[in-house]
């Protein structure tokens, strides 16, 4: 599915655009602010909680901050992705 709008937020969204866009798995997400597990990010800021199992899908942040718990470097700017290190 696409969503497209100020808040967007939706497990199973494939592609957000917004202001601020929260998903679930494998979204692809276009934004100022995006929150999601696992998937493509693109925006000023930009945060993989690492909560969910992640079963060898990875993230991939392009932004002005990026922030991953399983990069070697939790916080990078301008690109971040899973790394593969185990979370403490």
């Amino acid at each position: 599915s696409f969503q497209l709008g100020l808040l967007n937020a939706g497990i199973n969204s494939h592609i957000q655009i917004g202001i601020t866009n929260a998903g679930g798995k494998e979204n692809r997400q276009f934004g100022l602010f995006n929150v999601q597990d696992n998937g493509f990010q693109f925006g000023l800021f930009n945060f993989t909680p690492g909560t969910e199992n992640f079963e060898g899908k990875t993230s991939f942040q392009l932004g002005l901050l990026n922030y991953n718990p399983r990069s070697y470097i939790p916080w990078l700017p301008l690109v971040n992705w899973d790394m593969g290190r185990e979370e403490k």
